[in-house]
């Protein structure tokens, strides 16, 4: 009996995140588990295609952590005075790529 109370709180804390997440994506930035809206870049990592950010809720009595993963997807090469001509990744044919 316990073992499956344990698996539906697992449950429930995972469909949070997935709301919590969906938001954040969605532009409702702030920290999962004190809605508070003061947070910190504490760290950036990064392997190529993908950018990892780690964030750190601002509010004293909460020490919440997350990271977000950025997928790159268009560039430019910027130039003085020059038109900003944005390379689309996700759209470029694999040869290209």
């Amino acid at each position: 009996m316990r073992n499956v109370e344990e698996i539906e709180r697992q449950q429930k804390i995972r469909q949070q995140d997935l709301r919590w997440a969906r938001r954040w994506r969605d532009g409702d930035a702030q920290c999962p588990r004190c809605a508070g809206a003061e947070f910190q870049i504490v760290d950036v990592e990064s392997d190529g295609k993908m950018r990892y950010e780690t964030f750190r809720c601002r509010d004293v009595a909460c020490d919440a952590r997350w990271k977000v993963e950025f997928c790159e997807s268009a560039l430019v090469v910027v130039s003085e005075g020059g038109d900003q001509d944005w390379i689309d990744l996700l759209s470029q044919p694999e040869h290209e790529r």
